[in-house]
């Protein structure tokens, strides 16, 4: 959405915002996540320069930040992705559910000799 479309409306007047997909099951919500994968890397691979070209944030029609789309790749997407994920394997430590191998081993199944 950040590189096919030429601005973001987070308030429209008079509309609705855009709003995250909802899932039912798991199996859902990872298809969902696969599809949508998927076709970011594709507007990725495909993005010139001219693609990556400022792209304004707005309000009810009015432009609160304008800012370069690979900046909002970066930080908003990317950085905040990673955030999320530590956020998801604090609760699932809290909650005592096995932790996903991020990275290679988890230090949590041991194979790290800690």
């Amino acid at each position: 959405m950040t590189i096919n479309t030429d601005s973001l409306d987070v308030m429209p007047e008079g509309g609705t915002p855009p709003r995250a997909t909802a899932a039912e099951t798991p199996g859902a919500l990872l298809s969902l996540f696969d599809g949508q994968t998927g076709d970011a890397r594709a507007a990725l691979v495909g993005a010139s320069d001219v693609d990556l070209k400022p792209c304004p944030l707005l309000v009810r029609r009015e432009i609160t930040l304008t800012y370069p789309r690979i900046a909002i790749l970066r930080n908003f997407l990317l950085h905040h992705s990673i955030h999320l994920r530590g956020r998801l394997t604090v609760c699932l430590r809290m909650s005592d559910v096995p932790r996903p191998a991020l990275f290679g081993p988890s230090a949590d199944e041991g194979a790290l000799g800690f």
